[in-house]
Parts: C-alpha cells; sequence; structure tokens
C-alpha cells in the first residue's frame, strides 16, 4: 500500500465536529505574544531575498483574528474565509460589515457593546482598559448605537448582531457556549497557563467563561492600525465559504484564487482538531512549491510561521522576538521584555527596529512593539494628579504641600487604574 504524504499531521480519522453558536469563538481568542510574533516574522520574511508578494489572505474564520495579519500584507488582493461551522461565518460576516462601519477602533467598541467608548473614556480621563471595563459596562445600553449598527449591516448580519450580539450586550451570560460573555479587554493578570512556544499566556479557554475583544491591543491599539485593517478590507474582495472540512476540503475551497497564499490555521492542528492534511493539497496551493502557513498555540515557536519548499517546512518563525514583544502582552508568563525603562534600552537596540525599513514597515513596528503603555500610564499619573488637585485642592498650589488627602487621591487614582 502506497502511504500519502501530509503537509500537517492530525491523529484524528476525522476532523472534530464545530456546530451551532455554541461551539462559536466569539471573540479574539489567539494568543497575543504569539500573533505579534507571526507579524514581525512576516516583517522579517518580507526583508529576506525569498520573500513573494502575499496577494491572498485564507483562514479559517475561527475567532477572526486573522485580521491582524492584514497590517502586515501591503499586497493582499483577496481574503477568504472558510469555516466548518456556518454559524462562524456568519458571525465573522457581521463583525466584518461592523468594523466597514466603523470610524475608530472606539467606534468598533461602541457598536460591539452599544455603549459610547469615547465618551467614557472622556468621562475617566483615561483610555477603557480591563481595570475600569466593568464601569464601562455598567453604563446604559444606547439605542441609537445598536440602530445604526444595524441600519450600516445586511439583512443576514444585522440578524445575527440582534440574535446573537444584543443579548451578550444586555449581560445574558450563555452558559454551555464556548463564549459565555464578552468584555472589551483583556486581563492578562488572570491568564496564567503560558503557552508552550514561551511567547507569553494563551487565550481564553471556554472554562473561563468569557471572551475579550483585546481593545487596546493589536490591530485595536490605536486608530493608525485599526485604518489599515478597515482600509484593506473596505478596497479587498472578501469571500465565505461555510461548512468546509479544512483536511478533506478541496483546494479551490481553501483559495479559491489560486496560489500566493498566506494561510492561517489557528490551533486547528496543534490543538489537535483536524485529522491529516494531504501533501497534494498543500502543494496545489503552493507558489512555486512554496506556502505560508501561520498556525497559533503550537508546540515551539518554529511553527507559528513556516513555509512549505518541496515536501519540508521551512520555519521563518525561530528566532527571538523578547525584546519587542511588550510586557503586558505576557501576564504572568516568560517570553516577553521586561517593563520600564531596561525594557525600553532592549527595544531600542533590537536589531529588527535599527534595520532600514519603508515607512509603512516602521510605522508598524512602533505602533505593536513600542512602549505604549508607560506613556498612558504617564498620561494618567497626571489625569490622578490634576484630579486630586481639582476635588482636594481647588484653591491653590500651596494647599497641594499641606494636605495629605492629596496624596491619598492620587495614590487611589493610580491603584484604579494599574498605574503602580
Amino acid at each position: 500500500m502506497v502511504r500519502k504524504l501530509v503537509a500537517l499531521s492530525g491523529w484524528r480519522r476525522s476532523s472534530w465536529r464545530f456546530e451551532g453558536w455554541k461551539d462559536c469563538y466569539l471573540a479574539f481568542n489567539d494568543p497575543p505574544g504569539e500573533l505579534l510574533h507571526i507579524i514581525l516574522s512576516l516583517v522579517r520574511w518580507g526583508r529576506s531575498a525569498d520573500a513573494f508578494n502575499v496577494e491572498q489572505l485564507v483562514s479559517v474564520a475561527g475567532s477572526l483574528t486573522a485580521v491582524n495579519l492584514l497590517m502586515v500584507l501591503p499586497q493582499v488582493k483577496h481574503i477568504h474565509f472558510f469555516d466548518m461551522n456556518p454559524c462562524a461565518i456568519a458571525w465573522g460576516k457581521m463583525l466584518i460589515e461592523l468594523i466597514k462601519a466603523s470610524r475608530s477602533p472606539q467606534h468598533f467598541i461602541s457598536q460591539l457593546f452599544a455603549r459610547d467608548v469615547l465618551t467614557f473614556e472622556e468621562q475617566q480621563g483615561f483610555p477603557l482598559r480591563c481595570s475600569n471595563q466593568q464601569e464601562y459596562l455598567q453604563q446604559p445600553i444606547s439605542r441609537t448605537l445598536r440602530d445604526k449598527a444595524q441600519g450600516a449591516m445586511s439583512a443576514g448580519s444585522a440578524d445575527v448582531y440582534g440574535r446573537i450580539l444584543m443579548p451578550y450586550q444586555e449581560g445574558v451570560v450563555q452558559w454551555g457556549w464556548h463564549t459565555p460573555r464578552l468584555q472589551p479587554c483583556e486581563d492578562r493578570k488572570q491568564l496564567t497557563t503560558c503557552t508552550r512556544s514561551g511567547l507569553g499566556s494563551q487565550g481564553r479557554l471556554p472554562e473561563d467563561g468569557v471572551g475579550s475583544y483585546q481593545y487596546g491591543e493589536g490591530w485595536l491599539s490605536s486608530q493608525w492600525t485599526f485604518d489599515q485593517v478597515r482600509g484593506k478590507l473596505l478596497k479587498t474582495p472578501v469571500s465565505w465559504c461555510a461548512g468546509v472540512d479544512f483536511s478533506t476540503a478541496a483546494p479551490e475551497q481553501i483559495a479559491p484564487q489560486g496560489k500566493n497564499a498566506l494561510l492561517f490555521l489557528q490551533d486547528m492542528f496543534s490543538s489537535e482538531f483536524a485529522s491529516s492534511w494531504p501533501m497534494a493539497t498543500a502543494r496545489s496551493l503552493a507558489h512555486r512549491h512554496r506556502l505560508l502557513l501561520a498556525q497559533s498555540i503550537t508546540a515551539d515557536k518554529g511553527q507559528l510561521l513556516q513555509e512549505l519548499r518541496g515536501d519540508s517546512w521551512h520555519s521563518w518563525s525561530d528566532w527571538d522576538s523578547q525584546a519587542l514583544l511588550p510586557s503586558e502582552l505576557c501576564g504572568c508568563c516568560p517570553g516577553c521584555r521586561p517593563p520600564g525603562l531596561s525594557g525600553e534600552m532592549l527595544w531600542r537596540c533590537h536589531p529588527l527596529l535599527r534595520a532600514g525599513h519603508q515607512e509603512h514597515q516602521r510605522r508598524l513596528l512602533e505602533e505593536l512593539t513600542g512602549p505604549r503603555l508607560a506613556l498612558e500610564k504617564s498620561g494618567a499619573v497626571l489625569v490622578a494628579f490634576a484630579f486630586a488637585m481639582r476635588v482636594q485642592c481647588p484653591c491653590s498650589w500651596i494647599s497641594l504641600g499641606r494636605g495629605p488627602n492629596v496624596w491619598v487621591q492620587i495614590i487611589r487614582m493610580s491603584v484604579k487604574y494599574e498605574i503602580v
């Protein structure tokens, strides 16, 4: 008997079945440290002599974290999402339409949770983060935001928004679902399971009881990163295919536009959901017998980004990115640079930052890896200081030195916003 070559191995005879809304991952679920490492690896790969233009992004719909990869694909001409579960496709379509209809990261989260983020941040004097998101979620629901969001969608997506998302907005807990609750930001202090790749904490698991959209991170880090993703989605055709078992699917179901693809499979194989993927299918998707493959939650970081060359995989992610990964991404786990000035010095001296880049790549590296949190905290100290002066010492600077209540207020505000 002739044994068929496999591109990716799986011990299951048939893939795990994901069916219905209960099996959907409705928030961004991949480890952010690994995802950032993949993006940085794509930057390094793009500078190599072996690089080719990635013209299509092909991804399992899953939790839709694949949109982060659009920031680093300047030549992408087609985006294709596939999934075994039709509900995951319906949710993905709704999210993409919501992104297109949003003006900013704040507006996107506002429409997701039907509460105005910008107004909340102005009132708080500090960005929406895990430390104050419960206060945000206690704000009254805005019917205006709901109506405008649904009004900008197709009928199918408006139905998903109303039937599935609105109950989450109202605080309904969907027990028995992979995503029982939704929240805007991720509290990494709660994530104690480390990735096998050594790049920070793993994402949320169903037993955690909550899913996060990781507001303030990745493509939702800033207006610039948001614009990169939204701009690509507005001008690039997006196609969808439901009912696809990746391991047995025909090449045209996986990548309908042919070759030059980056294929993102999340943890389909690393978490052992899928049966083996034939090498013949992988070859048919390859450009000159090559194919870029990204995965998450892999056994080691060398498997996060690979390229198919002939019948074997070449790693583009087996390198040290620690100095580039912001400390807040790792939580309780190793893999990121240390906080403070020592970490910033390591960041500034990293060869990838010191290399000559085009303007887009340079800005991308600064946005995703720079010490933004330190600047936010410095700003928050000033906000706390000003707040304390306004509340406790409205009269003059002189009373500041006489009243200990001012410093008590500053400390309380600092602790509240995780400044200290």
